[in-house]
């Protein structure tokens, strides 16, 4: 064994729907890897892959950040990692603070997005940007040792503001997708067109843009079929807004308020567990070994996934 990695992310769904082929990576090239994120130590599914797991606090909460800290700290006391991976900037930059001080630990941080701190407007962001800037440029410039970006944009924004070296980080496309376990199957002669967009319902991720782009193209007489399929963060500063211009629904506890007119009847939005049915029933099949498909809740039950080659 080479020793200990410990991953950190904000959401357990999230390492389930985007990290669990890192894991396993690692896994196989000899590392004891750990999951820390919240409610991780009582999930069961992590140690059938042979993962461990390490609850977190919530970070949404206000005391959230805070015990986040503390906590990481104390395992990284407790397990003695080689290497901590921190996922999300939010993540990475509470385990930089974390961990700082720690001694013989490589520090890994992706950055998939820049976020609310990043791209928000108004005061609130800009009070937080002034405030935190030294301690962005403490964490990641100072003593992480390689930064791992997503978006070519945010690695130029990280070096023009001396937030990070430019020998310490790389640019990757995205989390990649695994073409043995995601296919497309033969269109049917009969099947209508479906534009699939996999998000969360919130602006700042184009989903306004998508309505509008669709009821564009229903006006102009297509018979494409429109979906998002995405939660919706309780938290998320931004809120899409919008009164008495038409709803689409949600499945599950989450509305969403289109801004402006006649979006509700352009698109329609999904449960992040149904992403395999949703794609199944339009031009492709999406299919995943034991996979978890969501975002940013948990979807009770089964993940509702096809292996290859098998019909669910």
């Amino acid at each position: 064994m080479k020793g200990k990695l410990l991953l950190v992310i904000n959401h357990l769904d999230w390492f389930w729907s985007h990290r669990l082929p890192l894991a396993l990576g690692a896994q196989a090239a000899g590392w004891e890897v750990l999951v820390a994120a919240p409610g991780a130590a009582k999930d069961p599914a992590l140690g059938t892959v042979g993962l461990r797991g390490l609850s977190l606090p919530e970070p949404l909460r206000l005391t959230g950040p805070a015990l986040m800290v503390r906590q990481l700290w104390r395992y990284v006391v407790a397990e003695r990692p080689a290497i901590i991976h921190a996922i999300t900037i939010k993540s990475a930059f509470l385990a930089g603070v974390a961990v700082s001080r720690q001694k013989g630990l490589r520090r890994i941080y992706t950055i998939a997005g820049l976020g609310y701190l990043f791209r928000g407007d108004g005061a609130r962001p800009l009070i937080l940007r002034k405030m935190l800037w030294p301690v962005l440029r403490w964490v990641f410039r100072d003593h992480a040792d390689w930064l791992i970006f997503q978006n070519r944009d945010d690695m130029s924004l990280f070096v023009r503001q001396g937030l990070a070296r430019a020998e310490r980080m790389d640019c990757i496309q995205g989390s990649g997708v695994d073409l043995e376990q995601f296919w497309p199957r033969p269109e049917p002669e009969t099947a209508k067109p479906m534009v699939l967009m996999p998000t969360r319902l919130v602006r700042e991720k184009g989903v306004e843009v998508f309505a509008a782009a669709a009821r564009i193209l229903r006006s102009r007489g297509s018979n494409a079929h429109f979906v998002v399929a995405g939660g919706l963060t309780d938290a998320t500063p931004t809120r899409p807004h919008g009164r008495g211009h038409g709803r689409a629904d949600f499945p599950g506890r989450h509305r969403m308020a289109w801004q402006g007119r006649g979006y509700a009847g352009a698109v329609r939005a999904e449960q992040p567990s149904r992403l395999p049915f949703v794609v199944r029933g339009g031009r492709a099949e999406s299919a995943a070994r034991g996979g978890r498909l969501g975002t940013s809740h948990r979807d009770h039950g089964p993940p509702g996934v096809s292996r290859r080659g098998q019909g669910r």
